[in-house]
């Protein structure tokens, strides 16, 4: 039974919500972060001022259907492909780009699974949803593995270049040849690199947005990026025995000096990205105090 729904809304769709629901008592100003909401014994609907919408009730799957998926279903009246990353901003493991190719009859399925930006969900949640979406929407995975990512990295000396690439490559997979279809990224580079990169295929209509993830093909591909990047961490963290925290914090730095006590510093391009800082401060010396 469907009890909980998470996704995210633009303007236009805001009033069009509102005024579907509207035989409802909407109660605004609740809250500094809440748009309005409605509640009944049922049904929870909150708007938030982000666009983020939440439902949880027993009506969740009227709700869906009564309310939401007509408005949400009208953005993808042409096959549109999402693509996102994972692992740029982690010191070790890959970097990992996905593209998922959605219309408007897969709407049901995304809503229906809380398809929204991986890092507003836990690693499990990531990995359950992956799954599932795996299952049913066409996706192409592209995986730089950290040798790799070493040296184009130091051949390019740009990380938004081996983003254009791994974007283009992953969304390659997907296109339909003799069908209007949209390629939906984040804007992480400037969009005349990936243009270039993509100049033969005629029929496609390339568009940036900030905050992508808002996008269900995006909020797809960062569900199956992230979903691959955990899992290849948790290889390479079995393949040493060690293991590998996310991100390049304190921990980070701590847990690469110990690999490279284990390992020897000449094996840290096999498991790390090594133009990050966390290098230097890995090699720093800590300086006596007072």
């Amino acid at each position: 039974m469907l009890t909980q729904i998470v996704t995210y809304l633009y303007e236009d769709e805001w009033n069009l919500l509102e005024k579907s629901v509207s035989k409802h008592s909407i109660e605004r100003g609740r809250s500094q972060s809440i748009l309005w909401q409605v509640k009944t014994p049922s049904i929870s609907v909150t708007l938030y001022r982000t666009g983020k919408l939440l439902v949880q009730g027993e009506e969740t799957e009227e709700f869906l259907h009564t309310h939401l998926e007509d408005i949400v279903a009208a953005r993808y009246t042409v096959t549109s492909i999402g693509t996102d990353e994972s692992g740029k901003g982690d010191y070790f493991g890959p970097l990992v780009v996905a593209a998922a190719r959605i219309g408007r009859f897969d709407v049901e399925f995304l809503l229906r699974n809380s398809v929204q930006d991986s890092k507003s969900m836990s690693d499990a949640a990531v990995v359950e949803v992956a799954e599932k979406i795996a299952e049913v929407i066409p996706h192409k995975v592209v995986v730089i593995g950290n040798q790799r990512y070493n040296e184009l990295h130091q051949k390019t000396g740009n990380v938004n270049r081996l983003l254009v690439w791994a974007h283009a490559k992953a969304a390659e997979e997907l296109f339909q040849e003799s069908v209007p279809q949209r390629l939906i990224v984040d804007r992480f580079a400037n969009p005349v690199h990936l243009k270039t990169r993509l100049k033969e295929y005629k029929n496609l209509d390339l568009v940036q947005v900030e905050r992508g993830e808002r996008e269900l093909p995006v909020a797809t591909a960062s569900i199956l990026a992230r979903a691959g990047f955990l899992s290849r961490l948790k290889s390479i963290s079995k393949r040493y025995g060690f293991e590998f925290p996310k991100g390049a914090g304190e921990e980070v730095v701590e847990a690469a000096r110990e690999f490279i006590r284990k390992f020897g510093e000449e094996r840290l391009g096999e498991v790390a990205k090594l133009h990050f800082k966390t290098t230097q401060k890995i090699r720093a010396r800590d300086e006596p105090t007072g």
